[in-house]
């Protein structure tokens, strides 16, 4: 059954209405259509490419809970955690084969893997240009142009299009979710709510809550949904308990487990940190700066605009069932998470675009209340309200590329010098005779990745430092490795010291260089008896930095204001001496 034709009056009745109130102006159509779908299509895989380029891993669990077990997958060798043991199976095999199966043929072709790209948000671009076309068909042209540029530009997009998350899939999937309900396509609305919730992380179904009481209770399809949750349920969870269940070798649900750990088993995501309940905002505004402000404020404004249109009697105004549909998700998943003692960037991905569009909204709505409030008279008004319209979105741009800027800058040293690494281990003489290259962590375990950029004959080793949680285990060998329970694991982040090697046995180390030595981070480039520095990188240092300047890039100012560190890759004068028997301390 297809339910669009529902939409049909009601859309030509705005369209009419909107057409009526801008005869005034000839222009107005063509503006409206500006910049297209093929341009904003062209605009936004410009800006995903940029990014793909670009960004640097900001999330420690993107590199072991997934390019790990995909690299395992893809080359049989790889970094295993405690969420991927079957044990407590918390973590989805299927999302991770969903990417595998993409990047396999750089494996077949034997393509330089390092430049691999996050397959998981090759579809961001098109997702989004869905939502623009269902925004300008639901609402207007004017709220798809300014939700445009919130996506294009902001410093969120730029690091969530990029990762390689299941907080990144699941803002793929909202996307295409809220673009099918906008075109009226309530049917792929319930398969990506559903793609998003089973396939990528289970919390995101409470951002289907809205779109499904739309559907239920204004379009009045209670039937249809029951029936088209009832179909994709069984089409989306049949492969995905197939393949987690082959896997792990025994009958698995992930989603269903981490949902258990993660709210009911008394432990939790507690055990890696807790944050301030300022978190969510200082990271909002570092990511989206004005527009967070508008989209987190939009409620209040818009209940504003409302009561002066029904106070002054002022025309237009958008449908306030529609407005709810699309802004209440964003509130609901902020009174969830922002509550949360744990608190990370990535929990925020789903929304991203969402706020986006709450942020154009309210921009949209107070212009074209002020417009038609002044309609007849009062151009200066309507004039100065385009200006601060322009400054806004001015301002906006200004410190997303400015936030965007210093996080490339600033940051990007470990990606550069995992780079170096290939050609280092190839090239070095002393380094180029060994068949096995042990290349070493330390505090900087959490930066590393992935063995993407490793060659074959290299191992990442870790050695003791001040973290006291516990690091993953390469995965063991043969071909169901994934359904044997490692050894020394546990799920209270614990440490566990049969993962630390011996110094002495460390033929490249990495490390960042700080003012700061401790008995087990020491400054391993002043031991220049034992190790010579081969390779290094500037690292902002937030210590010492001007918070304002570690934050935004400021020309000159900045270059006055922020302050560096050494990434470092340093290699053993021993490297030619026989290793110990004991590799493990």
């Amino acid at each position: 059954m297809d339910v669009r034709h529902r939409f049909s009056s009601e859309r030509e009745e705005e369209r009419y209405r909107r057409e009526t109130d801008d005869q005034d102006r000839p222009s107005a159509r063509k503006r409206r259509q500006w910049p297209g779908a093929l341009l904003a299509l062209q605009l936004l895989f410009f800006a995903r490419i940029v990014a793909a380029l670009t960004a640097h891993i900001t999330d420690c669990d993107e590199t072991f809970n997934y390019w790990e077990p995909m690299h395992y997958l893809l080359y049989g060798k790889g970094f295993q955690t405690w969420e991927y043991s079957p044990q407590f199976a918390i973590r989805s095999y299927a999302y991770v084969l969903l990417h595998a199966v993409i990047a396999w043929p750089i494996k077949v072709l034997a393509l330089d893997k390092t430049y691999l790209p996050c397959p998981s948000n090759d579809n961001v671009k098109t997702q989004l240009k869905q939502v623009l076309c269902g925004l300008a068909r639901f609402f207007d042209g004017r709220l798809a142009r300014y939700t445009l540029v919130f996506l294009l530009i902001g410093s969120g997009m730029f690091i969530s299009s990029a990762a390689f998350l299941p907080s990144s899939f699941s803002m793929v999937t909202t996307m295409a979710a809220y673009g099918a309900l906008l075109h009226g396509n309530y049917c792929i609305f319930i398969f990506a709510i559903g793609l998003g919730t089973l396939w990528g992380w289970p919390f995101v179904g409470a951002l289907g809550i809205s779109g499904a009481i739309y559907i239920v209770f204004y379009q009045k399809l209670l039937l249809y949904f029951v029936k088209w949750t009832i179909i994709w349920l069984i089409v989306i969870l049949a492969p995905l308990l197939a393949m987690d269940s082959y896997y792990y070798g025994k009958f698995t649900l992930a989603p269903l487990n981490i949902v258990m750990y993660n709210v009911f088993s008394g432990k939790g995501p507690e055990l890696y940190g807790v944050e301030s309940w300022t978190f969510y905002f200082i990271n909002g505004f570092l990511n989206f700066n004005l527009a967070f402000i508008l989209a987190v404020s939009s409620a209040p404004i818009l209940i504003g605009v409302i009561v002066c249109r029904k106070r002054y009697h002022i025309t237009g105004g958008y449908n306030v069932v529609k407005v709810l549909t699309v802004i209440s998700p964003m509130y609901l998943w902020m009174a969830i998470f922002f509550t949360r003692p744990h608190k990370e960037e990535r929990f925020l991905y789903p929304i991203y675009p969402l706020i986006c569009c709450s942020a154009a909204m309210v921009i949209c709505e107070c212009q074209s209340l002020v417009e038609n409030a002044c309609k007849n008279s009062f151009s200066f008004i309507r004039q100065l309200l385009r200006l601060g319209v322009a400054a806004t979105f001015l301002m906006y741009i200004l410190l997303s590329l400015s936030r965007t800027m210093i996080l490339h800058i600033g940051y990007q040293a470990p990606i550069e010098v995992y780079k170096q690494l290939p050609t280092v281990v190839a090239e070095h003489k002393a380094i180029s005779k060994l068949q096995n290259v042990n290349i070493c962590v330390g505090k900087e375990w959490h930066r590393f990745p992935s063995n993407f950029f490793l060659p074959e004959r290299c191992q990442l080793q870790f050695i003791k430092s001040e973290f006291r949680g516990q690091l993953p285990k390469l995965y063991g060998s043969g071909v169901d490795a994934t359904r044997i329970i490692p050894s020394h694991m546990n799920d209270e982040n614990k440490e566990e010291p049969s993962r630390y090697l011996k110094l002495q046995d460390c033929h490249l180390l990495v490390d960042l260089e700080t003012l700061v030595a401790t008995p087990y981070e020491p400054s391993y480039s002043k031991d220049i008896k034992n190790w010579k520095t081969i390779i290094n990188f500037a690292y902002l240092d937030s210590v010492r930095s001007h918070k304002l300047f570690r934050a935004f890039y400021v020309p000159t100012l900045s270059a006055k204001n922020v302050h560096f560190n050494q990434y470092i890759v340093m290699i053993s004068t021993n490297v030619s001496k026989p290793l110990s028997h004991d590799h493990r301390q």
